[in-house]
């Protein structure tokens, strides 16, 4: 089964624009990198199954959040800090 995982990268609670979201699988490997849309959302087709999600955006610090797909749980909100 595939799921799609949806999320939206801020900084400070504010969208921001082409920042990349690298997704690593559950065996820490590398599967993908994105860069979101103006509004700052980005998509994957993923299985279920724990993800870990780097984000990074012009301007704020890298975070990394494990994320648990399931069909319960397909949508993710990663607010950076400014550096």
């Amino acid at each position: 089964m595939i799921l799609r995982l949806t999320g939206q990268v801020l900084v400070e609670g504010s969208p921001v624009e082409g920042s990349y979201i690298r997704i690593n699988g559950p065996s820490g490997n590398f599967v993908w990198e994105a860069r979101t849309e103006a509004d700052g959302k980005f998509g994957f087709n993923l299985p279920p199954g724990e993800w870990t999600l780097i984000a990074f955006a012009p301007g704020a610090e890298r975070q990394t959040q494990t994320f648990e797909l399931s069909e319960d749980s397909a949508e993710a909100v990663i607010d950076l800090r400014a550096s």
